[in-house]
């Protein structure tokens, strides 16, 4: 524009400047877009937080509902799982030779390193002057034709015996594996875990604290006892992270998860719930009577299931009719009680611990082939707390794997009415020449009892 100054003053100096200064309110921006980040990111924590929270509370709030209005029917006539009164699916033959392969493969390396493994020098003998008293305990029962063991004028070493077992135990190992498959192909499990004292190299003088968790699956009746080093939950149910179907426990608080798990609907169980009651009567006879008298309906109402034969169905049926409204009845009448008496009181107790379960408590009602507790899986376990008395605890950790195996499997054959030693002594001399496909037919709840006879 005509008569306009070019300013002269504009020299590097002030270029300089003018970057510095741009640099310092990029800087400030920068600063500023990266506390919003922060605050963002915090945002977005806190609503998948809330999210998590919003998804509880709707499942309490449900669980709360039930309670004072009761569950309706078709609740109960579920059509989740069209294939409910048969096994979910068959292992595949591709699954079976991998798991097969898998034993094998662990029981070759353990072999191999045990091969390079330096001989143990043995135990010193204990001192010539030291008194040795024998006492010698007869049995009161008739005893004619009866073999004493450990008599037959041949010494065998304690240690011998214990090869011939761990030898034992890996001729069969290829089998549980498939047990195992097998067991984790049903639709319906029961899960439950008892402690087992182990020797551990790692704690000289002290006995590791090792646990059984137990599996029974009431379709095929079929027991499974699988060894961890611990009680925490995540090793033995990472396997349920593609389940679907039912699983039944009892009040351990390291199972209330699968109540909120996909795919999978969880069972507690009406005898631990009765236990909390029965306890108690001492300090609130009246309420605690009251629920008793009501669950003592439901068993009796199953008892009357048994007596009269009746299948999945028929037995489904009933539960609808006569113990759907005797539940809905203990229900109204915890969620109307419970403000009444002191939380930690042992009848208060007793009524948060149903309502904390209330849902899982009535998911037998859905289907004719679920029980109303897991009492069957208890009965399982019981060789193990008789066994500990008896041994007092596993020389190691590959021990109380052996132990878990062989309790799996005669666990099976009782509950399937199967004679475990000739059970075993037919595998032993037949496992050799089965087909890896075929192994099926050598476990308890699926061999043919003839070829034991």
């Amino acid at each position: 524009m005509q008569g306009q100054q070019v300013p002269t003053d504009f020299t590097t100096e002030t270029l300089s400047n003018r970057v510095v200064f741009l640099e310092a309110a990029l800087a400030k921006k920068d600063a500023v877009i990266s506390e919003k980040d922060v605050v963002i990111s915090e945002k977005s924590a806190d609503l998948v937080k809330l999210s998590a929270e919003l998804a509880s509370e709707k499942f309490k709030y449900a669980r709360l509902q039930r309670m004072i209005f009761g569950s309706k029917r078709e609740r109960f006539i579920s059509s989740d799982f069209p294939e409910q009164f048969k096994l979910e699916f068959e292992p595949k033959s591709v699954e079976i030779d991998q798991a097969v392969e898998a034993e094998r493969e662990t029981i070759r390396i353990a072999y191999e390193r045990k091969k390079v493994k330096k001989a143990h020098p043995g135990r010193l003998a204990l001192p010539s002057h030291l008194p040795v008293v024998e006492t010698i305990i007869e049995p009161v029962e008739d005893t004619i034709g009866l073999v004493c063991i450990g008599q037959m004028g041949v010494s065998v070493p304690t240690s011998t015996f214990e090869s011939w077992v761990k030898l034992g135990a890996q001729h069969i190992k290829p089998l549980f594996a498939v047990h195992r498959l097998y067991v984790f192909s049903e639709i319906y499990q029961q899960i439950d875990e008892s402690p087992i004292k182990v020797q551990d190299r790692d704690k000289p003088g002290t006995l590791h604290q090792g646990y059984m968790w137990v599996r029974y699956t009431p379709l095929s009746k079929s027991v499974l006892f699988e060894y961890y080093k611990g009680r925490s939950p995540n090793e033995p149910l990472r396997d349920l992270s593609k389940f679907k179907g039912y699983i039944q426990t009892d009040g351990y608080a390291g199972y209330t998860h699968l109540a909120e798990t996909s795919g999978i609907t969880h069972l507690s169980c009406w005898s631990h719930a009765r236990r909390y009651f029965d306890k108690a009567l001492p300090n609130d006879q009246l309420r605690a009577a009251k629920v008793l008298k009501l669950i003592q309906l439901l068993y009796a109402i199953e008892a009357l299931a048994r007596e009269a034969n009746m299948n999945q169905e028929q037995r489904h049926a009933l539960r609808l009719e006569k113990s759907l409204p005797i539940i809905n009845e203990i229900g109204s009448y915890i969620y109307n009680e419970r403000s009444k008496v002191l939380p930690k009181s042992p009848i208060g107790v007793a009524f948060e611990y149903c309502a904390n379960r209330w849902i899982s408590l009535q998911n037998y009602l859905k289907d004719g082939m679920l029980e109303i507790d897991s009492n069957l899986i208890e009965n399982s376990i019981r060789p193990l707390a008789l066994g500990r008395k008896n041994y007092l605890f596993a020389g190691n950790h590959e021990a109380a794997e052996n132990i878990a195996m062989f309790y799996s499997f005669f666990g099976t054959c009782k509950k399937n009415e199967v004679d475990p030693q000739k059970w075993l002594t037919y595998v032993i001399n037949n496992i050799n020449n089965t087909k890896t496909s075929k192994l099926k037919e050598l476990l308890p709840q699926f061999i043919d009892k003839t070829l034991l006879s």
